[in-house]
């Protein structure tokens, strides 16, 4: 799964890119999808990205914001 794609234009430094990759990475086993899941994938992708604006800036942190914004 590669969320690079989606925040390949956005402005992120080298540790906030390898946090957002664990947490999308993270989220997506947690809801159990693949590469063939791409809708939801996006979804998971999209979302891990507005929460790193928003300055949580660690993996677990995003990964936590995440699952709970998904499932509400």
């Amino acid at each position: 799964m590669t969320i690079y794609r989606l925040f390949k234009n956005e402005a992120f430094q080298p540790e906030a890119i390898d946090a957002m990759t664990d947490a999308y990475a993270d989220v997506c086993r947690a809801l159990g999808l693949t590469d063939h899941d791409q809708l939801q994938t996006d979804m998971v992708a999209k979302t891990v990205i507005e929460f790193a604006q928003r300055g949580v800036k660690d993996s677990v942190g995003l990964r936590d914001c995440v699952l709970q914004a998904l499932r509400t």
